[in-house]
């Protein structure tokens, strides 16, 4: 399947379940908070480029099983390799938030700002130079991920991801789920 396939489903997804609602008690709207760290990869045919990932992300509970998640995550290679992603996620957990462990499948498509900026001297002159090499363009990926509460309300759940910009990732978070006000 074509990548661009894969992203046009994603998106329809992302459209589509904005307007479901909680059909019953036990799916009543919940958020939650998240903090990220991990590591990532924008590998290519021509090597690997490992990048350090943290970020954060808040989930909102659109109905018993399904999820929209918006997220923001900072990469670093180096000082001349840095990224900053937004992306939007849908997320389908497979049990309720009453299970202690609960899997959960996670996609999305955002966009990627790339900021390179390279020091060096003019071959001909030695004048100083900057080369900016720096780009925005769009990130997807998709992946699962297993969220395990410590608490109520406390959890850890780490995660693997594979797409394009970065094309794999591997994160651990640690989060909270607000709880429900009658």
């Amino acid at each position: 399947m074509k990548l661009s396939t894969c992203a046009f489903a994603v998106l329809i997804t992302l459209l589509v379940t904005c307007h479901v609602v909680a059909q019953d008690s036990n799916s009543q709207p919940r958020a939650e908070i998240k903090m990220i760290v991990g590591a990532s990869d924008f590998g290519l045919d021509n090597g690997s480029y490992p990048h350090l990932v943290v970020g954060a992300a808040t989930r909102f509970r659109i109905s018993r099983h399904w999820s929209i998640e918006p997220e923001f995550s900072y990469m670093r290679r180096s000082s001349n390799d840095e990224d900053y992603i937004f992306q939007p996620n849908v997320v389908y957990e497979f049990n309720s938030l009453q299970d202690r462990v609960v899997p959960y499948l996670i996609g999305g498509v955002g966009v990627i700002r790339h900021k390179s900026v390279f020091h060096g001297s003019d071959f001909v002159t030695g004048a100083p130079v900057t080369f900016d090499t720096s780009y925005t363009t769009w990130s997807a990926n998709a992946g699962a991920g297993l969220k395990v509460f410590i608490s109520k309300q406390l959890f850890v759940a780490p995660e693997a991801r594979l797409g394009l910009q970065p094309t794999a990732r591997a994160t651990l978070s640690i989060g909270y789920v607000f709880p429900v006000r009658d």
